[in-house]
């Protein structure tokens, strides 16, 4: 999580926030981990993203171990353990998953509330986005708190750039058939 909101090299100054860069203290836990539903490899995400994003009734169900994201769409696991002894669903979660729901009004940036739809609105009308760019500043302005309102519990440029990138393509071949 030493990453979050690190834009790809071209950008390396960028961090979060220091509280939240202290947040991200790494935990012991096996270097691999499969999602007990799907298989698909799991993603390090630290406790305190599962203690602002579970249910209250699905925190009472933690346990005192590593835990992983899964980004699979294929299954409703959003965060097991290594063991599989733990395992928590979309429906433990008080937020939509961006990996895990494929519609428009669900967020790809949690920090500020950029969605797909909002991305694919400023495409139509504009022909281009500035939301990368948005996110940018603010996360420089240190606004950003990945680990505790994304669900991935990391920065969301990734998810940003693929929507982006979902978006000119679609409204460019919109644009050439008319």
């Amino acid at each position: 999580m030493t990453e979050c909101c690190t834009p790809r090299p071209r950008q390396s100054e960028q961090r979060c926030a220091p509280e939240a860069q202290a947040a991200q203290q790494p935990v012991a836990r096996p270097a691999k981990a499969s999602c007990p539903a799907s298989g698909d490899p799991g993603k390090p995400v630290e406790p305190i993203t599962l203690e602002h994003l579970l249910t209250a009734q699905a925190r009472m169900r933690l346990l005192d171990a590593p835990y992983y994201f899964c980004r699979g769409r294929s299954c409703d696991v959003v965060y097991f353990t290594a063991s599989a002894e733990s395992t928590f669903t979309k429906a433990d979660l008080t937020v939509p998953v961006t990996q895990k729901d494929p519609g428009d009004s669900v967020p790809v940036c949690y920090c500020f509330g950029h969605t797909r739809a909002s991305i694919y609105d400023e495409i139509r009308r504009t022909g281009t986005s500035t939301v990368v760019a948005d996110i940018t500043h603010r996360v420089q302005a240190g606004e950003c708190a990945c680990e505790r309102t994304n669900p991935q519990g990391s920065c969301c440029l990734g998810n940003v750039s693929q929507a982006v990138k979902h978006g000119l393509a679609f409204f460019t071949t919109v644009a050439a058939t008319r």
